[in-house]
């Protein structure tokens, strides 16, 4: 969600620069661009939200414990937080999510931002 914030300030400072005499953003379209960042940001990792699980692995850093009741000796475990993304039809959904961030959080702020400070640089 912070680099849609820095995105979308960089878009006011370019307008700021560019147009000083223009009026800025009011406080409705304010209000409106924040809650769509917001929504972004949510919407964002809502699908982590539901795909991650804590699961129990064996910790092969740790000394193996002996059980009290038994001779048998048992691995330690540790949690561990593991994506269990569906697969619909036949197509990994965990990769589309990737794609996703990469592209809404990465790219196109990269560019937007890239754009903005390159037209104020050479005004």
């Amino acid at each position: 969600m912070s680099i849609l914030t820095l995105t979308v300030i960089s878009v006011d400072r370019y307008h700021a620069i560019v147009r000083p005499l223009k009026p800025g953003w009011t406080s409705g379209t304010a209000y409106v661009i924040v809650a769509v960042v917001w929504a972004v940001g949510v919407a964002s990792s809502l699908p982590a939200l539901l795909a991650f699980r804590v699961v129990w692995i064996i910790d092969d850093d740790a000394a193996v414990l002996p059980l009290a009741s038994t001779d048998r000796t048992t691995p330690p475990l540790k949690p561990f937080c593991h994506p269990i993304f569906p697969v619909i039809a036949g197509t990994n959904t965990s990769q589309l999510y990737v794609i996703y961030l990469v592209i809404v959080q990465y790219f196109l702020p990269l560019c937007v931002i890239s754009i903005a400070y390159a037209r104020v640089m050479y005004l």
